[in-house]
């Protein structure tokens, strides 16, 4: 079931969305000691995340964007693109009013 906003975003089953990242260190355990950090993502109005698709922090859907199933996005996108799996690389661009 996909859920509606006042944005008109359509956000598939099974999404990952993860905001918080951290330091990566040269110790044995990688991980720093100055705690989390927030990275928040935003997805901008009229997007479609599809099934299984995962964003990482700080990432922003811009607007128009369709989210491919299966996508992984690392980075921002550009608006109005269609992307897809494995890496959502755009593909193409969409058409819009």
């Amino acid at each position: 079931m996909a859920s509606r906003s006042a944005k008109r975003c359509e956000i598939s089953y099974r999404c990952t969305i993860i905001s918080l990242t951290h330091h990566i260190t040269r110790s044995v355990w990688r991980r720093g000691v100055d705690g989390d950090r927030l990275r928040p993502v935003l997805i901008e109005r009229g997007c479609w995340i599809g099934a299984n698709v995962t964003l990482y922090p700080g990432v922003i859907v811009r607007e128009g964007c369709v989210i491919n199933a299966g996508s992984v996005v690392a980075k921002s996108t550009e608006a109005h693109g269609l992307y897809c799996p494995p890496y959502a690389a755009r593909t193409k661009d969409l058409e819009f009013d």
